[in-house]
């Protein structure tokens, strides 16, 4: 049997003891933690990227996986833990809009890739959302792998008050779509990637080094 630990234990102690445990249904049963504990030691699994215990944690019939408008959700993107963000969205309930595309706000500006381009793939989320915040955030970070992920989803248009330059790239993105779609990984084709982005009348730099950018317009 599981001895309960004292209750002026931190969450991350709580964590800890929950991992380390070979029965872990019956270690939280030992503990008789309240409702509100056991939310926090789920949001606490799902920012560290625990996602074995994210998984157990959502399995209890008082566990709400959407509370704090999805919290979990939004601490496992601004943390980049993929896996956990993948099982989370694949529960009933979970909303990756919520916030106003809070979700995909963070990844965005974390400039984590994978995060990204699953989140767009959702429905319900919108890449457009606070007035293509997300687009106009990663073009400032010079992110220009996500700039085009962003820019292949149908709801990101160019609008007046974008840079010239960005606006560049998405008219570019949208010319060549079927390259940009399929494309996935920075690694890959490279070369070819800006050679289509330049042809369709985009200006970048090509080989960023000591303080210069891909996108040139950082006042997006």
């Amino acid at each position: 049997m599981y001895e309960r630990v004292e209750r002026e234990k931190t969450f991350d102690e709580l964590l800890a003891g929950l991992r380390n445990s070979q029965d872990k249904m019956d270690w939280i049963e030992a503990q008789n933690l309240k409702a509100n504990e056991l939310k926090l030691l789920f949001f606490k699994a799902a920012t560290k990227g625990y996602l074995d215990v994210v998984q157990l944690l959502v399995s209890l019939p008082d566990l709400d996986p959407t509370a704090l408008n999805n919290y979990a959700l939004q601490s496992a993107v601004a943390n980049g833990h993929l896996d956990v963000v993948q099982f989370l969205v694949s529960l009933p309930g979970v909303d990756p809009a919520a916030g106003d595309n809070y979700a995909l706000r963070w990844a965005t500006f974390n400039g984590d890739l994978a995060v990204v381009q699953l989140l767009v793939s959702l429905p319900g989320v919108n890449p457009a959302a606070r007035d293509n915040e997300a687009i106009r955030e990663a073009a400032k970070r010079d992110y220009l792998d996500i700039v085009l992920c962003l820019a292949t989803h149908p709801a990101v248009t160019v609008t007046e008050d974008m840079p010239e330059q960005l606006q560049q790239i998405i008219r570019a993105v949208k010319i060549n779509q079927n390259y940009f779609t399929v494309f996935q990984t920075p690694e890959v084709l490279q070369e070819t990637k800006y050679e289509i982005l330049e042809k369709g009348g985009a200006e970048l730099n090509r080989k960023p080094s000591n303080g210069l950018y891909f996108i040139h317009s950082l006042n997006v």
